[in-house]
């Protein structure tokens, strides 16, 4: 399994429609089939933003990272609008464990 780390923040103006837009990214995940999602808010940097997940293997993290960065998207075009720099500031990472 890989943990997957995706961090953006968010435009201030933009915070609310962020957070009305949470549920469907829950579900989007969820239908992507990640396990563990977790999704934080910086207590030092407010408005900055990680999600952490698990997926299976590099084929499958591959496949989210590019539907998430996927502007053509709807959904993940609303969640870029409400990004600071957009999906260019849409960062995605995939860690696999040392032990």
């Amino acid at each position: 399994m890989l943990k997957v780390y995706i961090e953006f923040m968010i435009k201030k103006e933009s915070r609310d429609v962020f957070l009305a837009l949470m549920p469907q990214l829950k579900q989007q995940a969820l239908a992507q089939d990640v396990e563990g999602r977790q999704v934080a808010e910086g207590t030092d940097q407010p408005l900055l933003f990680v999600e952490e997940f698990y997926v299976k293997d590099m084929d499958h993290y591959s496949r989210i990272k590019a539907e998430r960065l996927n502007e053509d998207s709807p959904l993940w075009k609303q969640l870029h609008d409400c990004i600071q720099g957009g999906a260019q500031k849409l960062h995605i990472w995939a860690f696999k464990p040392l032990d």
